[in-house]
């Protein structure tokens, strides 16, 4: 309200907002301003790589991450969690901090079995068809309601390899 100040404005606030940016449209006006108020801002991270903890994530999923990052922003950070990536990826491009944020995650992150493959039961499952062994994994991860990643994860860590098809060789 800095109109408010000197109380003798004789004009709005979007007119005000035309004049300071030097136009006569409003539109080019809001985005003059805007521009003017993101280069005025030296925004700081509000969390770190290391509270994030992907190791723990579960999975790098883009909504998982965002999750994480929401999480730790706490209540006096005054940015949302995409300027917080940006911040954290250290470029202005939100599509480079969100590559950055997942290879980030998928380095550090370590996925944990949600089934073992005694739960599986080889002895009794029918046939040793790869539809079916994916099915019975995925059988298992649905038991625990809590796994974090889709069932061809869950065999490559199983399998102890993080390549599909050695895991489906196995």
């Amino acid at each position: 309200d800095q109109m408010n100040i000197g109380g003798s404005c004789m004009h709005n606030k979007y007119q005000e907002g035309m004049i300071l940016a030097g136009t006569e449209d409003l539109d080019a006006a809001k985005a003059w301003l805007i521009n003017e108020c993101e280069n005025s801002i030296e925004y700081n991270a509000c969390t770190n790589v290391e509270a994030l903890d992907f190791e723990n994530i579960g999975n790098c999923d883009e909504w998982t991450i965002w999750s994480r990052i929401d999480n730790n922003l706490g209540e006096s950070c005054m940015h949302k969690k995409y300027t917080e990536a940006m911040v954290l990826a250290d470029t202005d491009d939100l599509e480079v901090a969100k590559v950055w944020l997942k290879s980030t995650c998928e380095a550090q992150i370590v996925y944990k079995p949600c089934t073992t493959v005694a739960a599986l039961d080889f002895p009794n499952i029918g046939n040793c068809y790869e539809w079916t062994i994916w099915a019975a994994i995925q059988d298992q991860m649905n038991i625990g309601g809590s796994c974090m990643h889709n069932k061809y994860q869950e065999g490559m860590i199983l399998a102890g390899t993080e390549d599909l098809d050695a895991a489906k060789a196995w």
